[in-house]
């Protein structure tokens, strides 16, 4: 995003109930927002709260239901574009001091992926590709076909057998098959390579220096994180910490190991809000400092905004990549 448009914080909140058709867009009242988005759904949930200030009671009583989802929109000076949606799973009013606060709970495709119960068998032969094809149109939701990864030469020689809510199904496709797996604000479902892009190599990258938003210093830091007996670490990225002391079953027979832990290496860096950038995207940092200058693939984003305060930052933790073009 050229560092010119990065004043004017705007915004457009849509609401659609299925039930009876009706749509909201709200886009002058004080609005907060904090979200967290996620490079591999199977690791963690993308999730947003949303609070709208002195709202009307007419306007309430349209948007209070538990039925329905949220999509919003933000950036600067009316250019807008999409943050976060989902379904709503909670709505609270509230007082704070002189206003009326309604925050609202966003889980996207939370109904689809938890609610709904996938029963298909897949025949033997068939490519990974056609099985999670099928899989997001029973959740409806549009899939993004590409020709990059290796994981679409895979064929699944004796079937599969999807059974279960559709994260059960695709986390378990994930673990199976060593991918990633995404739904996107836009209801897409992406599948990458373990440690892969999305947009393939000369994908389009976001430049983070003190001219374009960022703020502060960016810093090196860690996360542990869990993964499969079997499952290789990033050489460049993890190391191994240890295998989770596993209790005998209570006849004194020993369990499967199935879980071992490591650590995540990466940076993070603090920006004003740049909507364009996504999980599974590229950024590359510019500072006075060599050892951040490097080209990093976004594995969490978060989030903070308001309208009329102080925040509308977002935090980026990315692992360094390399032999990749961009532009």
């Amino acid at each position: 995003m050229d560092e010119n448009y990065q004043w004017g914080r705007s915004y457009l909140l849509t609401f659609k109930n299925p039930e009876n058709g009706t749509i909201v867009q709200i886009d002058k009242l004080r609005m907060s927002f904090s979200a967290e988005l996620y490079v591999n759904n199977k690791d963690n949930t993308d999730k947003g709260t949303i609070s709208i200030y002195n709202m009307s009671d007419a306007t309430l009583d349209l948007l209070n239901t538990r039925f329905g989802t949220m999509a919003l929109n933000v950036g600067y000076n009316g250019n807008v574009k999409q943050l976060i949606t989902g379904d709503v799973i909670n709505v609270q009013t509230s007082r704070s001091g002189n206003d009326k606060v309604t925050s609202f709970v966003l889980k996207p495709n939370f109904t689809d992926l938890t609610k709904q119960k996938l029963s298909h068998s897949f025949p033997e032969e068939i490519y990974l590709g056609s099985v999670v094809k099928e899989i997001a149109k029973q959740l409806n939701l549009s899939f993004v076909d590409s020709t990059t990864g290796e994981w679409r030469s895979i064929k699944c020689q004796y079937g599969y057998p999807a059974y279960g809510t559709g994260k059960q199904v695709l986390d378990e496709i994930s673990s199976t098959y060593a991918i990633e797996w995404k739904i996107t604000s836009e209801n897409a479902l992406v599948i990458t390579d373990r440690y892969g892009f999305s947009g393939g190599e000369g994908e389009k990258t976001i430049v983070l220096s003190p001219e374009t938003g960022m703020i502060g210093y960016p810093f090196f830091d860690t996360e542990e994180i869990s993964k499969s007996i079997g499952q290789s670490l990033n050489k460049k990225n993890e190391v191994f910490i240890e295998i989770p002391p596993i209790k005998p079953k209570k006849d004194g027979t020993p369990r499967k190991v199935k879980k071992y832990r490591a650590r995540r290496y990466g940076v993070r860096v603090k920006a004003l809000i740049n909507p364009e950038i996504r999980p599974n995207s590229l950024f590359k940092i510019e500072t006075n400092d060599e050892v951040f200058n490097d080209l990093f693939r976004v594995r969490s984003i978060k989030f903070d905004g308001d309208t009329r305060g102080g925040d509308w930052y977002m935090e980026l933790f990315g692992d360094a990549v390399e032999g990749v073009e961009f532009d």
